[in-house]
């Protein structure tokens, strides 16, 4: 019964053996997202759709793979939409932060991320995803949650 996917952070790096053993959750979410569930992830949430993780095969929603190292990005972001999503349309201003020590190619370029260290482009979307390493600051704008339980409610009513 579930209608939309909310994949929030965490540190997936040290259980991508036992994610990538749960062969029928992997392929559950891989088909409901295949067919439009609305699907918001960010940071761990995103390593989780990836295709891989540190050679463990994951969910395969985003064509890319992710792997640790050992430097970590970390700081405030002011982010541009670039598509719409089921946070914000296309233009849309967003403000969070990322703090992560893996990376991920190809890299998407969903968002364009601005912070301290310049510009750089991030993370993928369609009108029912995003997946970013970007965590969202919902206390100062509720606005992209408030767009996610729309999208999630639109699906709801949605024959089955």
């Amino acid at each position: 019964g579930t209608r939309a996917l909310y994949a929030c952070g965490g540190f997936p790096e040290v259980f991508a053996a036992e994610l990538g053993a749960n062969a029928a959750l992997l392929a559950d979410v891989r088909a409901k997202v295949g067919v439009g569930m609305p699907t918001w992830a960010e940071c761990g949430g995103l390593l989780w759709l990836s295709r891989s993780l540190d050679g463990h095969q994951l969910c395969g929603v985003i064509p890319a793979d992710a792997t640790l190292g050992d430097r970590v990005t970390v700081g405030y972001r002011t982010a541009t939409a670039r598509q719409d999503s089921p946070i914000a349309v296309a233009g849309a201003v967003l403000r969070g932060h990322e703090h992560h020590y893996s990376t991920i190619a190809p890299a998407g370029a969903a968002l364009e991320l601005t912070g301290r260290a310049g510009t750089r482009l991030e993370g993928w979307a369609s009108p029912r995803l995003l997946a970013t390493f970007l965590h969202m600051h919902l206390g100062g704008d509720p606005a992209p949650a408030e767009c996610f339980v729309a999208c999630a409610a639109e699906t709801a009513g949605a024959p089955r």
